[in-house]
């Protein structure tokens, strides 16, 4: 490309009624991944995981985690990260995170956090495996009411 061709599309404004049609595409979308991943995305997840072979496992130590808003350094909320051990038909496995999600869960304060860190760590849990991948696994809410409580 000429130079002077290049400064003409560097220069040129962008018509409002094409930044609107954009805004009108890009703008839903954003809302939608935004939604997936704030509220949809575990409860799909676990809704998954529930036909799943349980199996007995365990909580390792885990640990919590300060959340931040943005690159702020305002503190959104704390998370519990647990990784876990399971066994199946005499193999055992570790979910840690990488090829199989931890668990995770959402407080809103740091002392929560701790409290339900204490109530988890090295506890006996029921992880479902999925059946025909047993490093597949997750660790459902409603399998550790006893530890947390209702919420």
């Amino acid at each position: 490309m000429q130079p002077a061709l290049l400064l003409l599309f560097v220069v040129t404004p962008i018509p409002l009624g094409v930044l609107l049609r954009l805004a009108a595409v890009f703008l839903p979308a954003l809302v939608a991944f935004v939604l997936w991943e704030r509220v949809y995305r575990r409860k799909w997840q676990q809704q998954i995981a529930g036909d799943w072979r349980p199996v007995d496992g365990r909580f390792d130590e885990g640990q919590v985690v300060e959340m931040r808003k943005g690159r702020s350094d305002v503190t959104a909320g704390y998370e519990i990260w647990l990784t876990y051990r399971y066994n199946v038909d005499g193999r055992e496995y570790q979910a840690d995170g990488v090829k199989n999600d931890l668990y995770n869960r959402e407080y809103k304060s740091k002392e929560e956090a701790e409290a339900a860190l204490s109530r988890l760590a090295n506890q006996v849990i029921t992880v479902r495996v999925r059946p025909d991948n047993p490093k597949r696994s997750r660790v459902l809410d409603e399998d550790l009411r006893s530890f947390i409580g209702e919420r």
